[in-house]
């Protein structure tokens, strides 16, 4: 399924490879409240920072989504904001664009957002992922585990509530193509967390 500023795929990664990433992110010590904004409600996740050249470093510290991004990164980027992120209960997302600040007050909008969907209990209610909120061609889409959304990253989207005690872990991948100078200012490779301010709860030992 494809429109003008998304498009959405089914079973695009092995089986295997999908619960690596749920086991992967369920041993990962940097798990803890979402870092991403007060946007993000009672969601849990960390962030990882890099340039494309950084890639081989990315792989070798988190080896479970090894996969992950060989699938939805795109040739003409080259510079990565990847989000895990877990929600559960009472989650949603607030309406927002993906912005990023780099030094010098410089605001950058990715060319591209990839989502995958790893984990989607079939029970959940809620938790659907609404495209272009408030426009005339407003999208809502129901995740399926080991689907794939694309879409463009000037798209306001959000998450609607959780309404039951139910779990969704999906990995969010915004794309930049930086030109020589803004790159510069974004981070080689960087892990950012919020452990230390909210300890880790054991969200991902098993589904509710």
């Amino acid at each position: 399924m494809a429109s003008r500023f998304y498009s959405f795929s089914k079973a695009v990664m092995p089986p295997a490879e999908v619960s690596k990433i749920i086991d992967g992110l369920a041993a990962c010590k940097y798990v803890g409240r979402s870092p991403l904004g007060q946007e993000f409600v009672r969601t849990l996740g960390f962030s990882i920072v890099f340039q494309r050249e950084a890639l081989d470093d990315v792989v070798e510290h988190f080896p479970f989504l090894d996969c992950f991004l060989d699938t939805v990164m795109f040739s003409d980027s080259n510079a990565f904001y990847v989000n895990p992120l877990i929600l559960q209960g009472s989650s949603h997302v607030k309406a927002h664009i993906d912005c990023r600040l780099l030094p010098g007050d410089i605001r950058i909008i990715p060319n591209l957002v990839s989502v995958f969907y790893a984990e989607v209990d079939k029970a959940m209610q809620g938790g659907r992922l609404i495209l272009n909120v408030g426009g005339d061609d407003q999208v809502s889409l129901t995740p399926e585990a080991n689907s794939l959304v694309h879409f463009l990253g000037s798209t306001v989207h959000c998450v609607s509530r959780v309404r039951n005690p139910r779990r969704r872990i999906s990995v969010v991948c915004e794309q930049y193509n930086l030109d020589e100078q803004t790159l510069q200012g974004f981070p080689y490779f960087k892990v950012i967390t919020d452990i230390d301010s909210a300890p880790r709860v054991n969200a991902l030992a098993s589904a509710s």
